[in-house]
């Protein structure tokens, strides 16, 4: 708490020291008070900036520790890992794992650069949390993505084929696995795009700040009923 009050205290002390920075005063002042007002105001800025994040991953951390999870090594091989030379990977900040009925479940908070999460977060490079849940048994590459700019509907297409696109190297395993559940579930817009490769059925969420408990416990829960949707905890 006393982390968070002095986040506050100097991300608004700052604002404020920056604002009264203006060209009127720095005409009333001259030059350089107006640069050490203005210095200051960044400085507090982003000393309160650091002290809110600090005290978030603090906050992440003791409610993991409560609820079960357990610190994982973010150096380890991910669902969304390439092997092409010369391209960055995707960058995991920080991740936690825990058993959800049964099944391991990781989550965590990630940044990538543009195109390394394309199949579920689109070209642009971006920061977001994931969850990743282990499956029982391998399955060949299936997803679903949303499309960015999806045409009207055509005869014989249904709302799900018009503004998703299925990603799959075995076209049998998506008509077994993607039944009128999933896609009503995304047609309504309460499913995320998802991936599964190999063993891991992964879902990412674009999003800003550190990982938050009640994001980490969303995500799973996502992560899960898909799962559960594509008869996957069943096989």
């Amino acid at each position: 708490m006393t982390l968070t009050v002095l986040a506050a205290v100097g991300v608004v002390c700052g604002l404020v020291l920056m604002r009264l920075a203006s060209r009127w005063l720095a005409e009333k002042l001259g030059l350089l008070p107006w640069l050490g007002i203005l210095i200051g105001g960044l400085a507090l800025f982003l000393l309160g900036l650091d002290l809110y994040g600090r005290w978030s991953r603090w906050a992440l951390f003791r409610w993991a520790d409560r609820d079960g999870w357990s610190t994982l090594a973010v150096h380890r091989d991910w669902p969304w890992a390439t092997t092409e030379p010369g391209v960055t990977a995707p960058v995991v900040l920080c991740a936690l794992s825990k058993t959800v009925d049964g099944l391991p479940v990781t989550v965590g908070e990630v940044t990538w650069a543009p195109g390394r999460m394309l199949d579920v977060a689109g070209a642009a490079k971006g920061h977001g949390f994931f969850a990743v849940l282990r499956l029982p048994r391998r399955y060949t590459r299936l997803g679903v993505h949303r499309k960015l700019n999806p045409h009207r509907l055509q005869p014989g297409q249904d709302e799900f084929a018009r503004s998703f696109w299925t990603i799959c190297t075995d076209a049998e395993l998506a008509v077994s696995h993607i039944g009128p559940d999933i896609k009503a579930a995304h047609v309504a817009g309460n499913l995320p795009d998802w991936m599964l490769v190999n063993d891991e059925l992964y879902v990412v969420a674009r999003g800003a700040g550190p990982l938050k408990p009640s994001v980490a416990t969303d995500l799973t829960r996502q992560v899960c009923r898909i799962a559960d949707l594509l008869r996957l905890t069943r096989d």
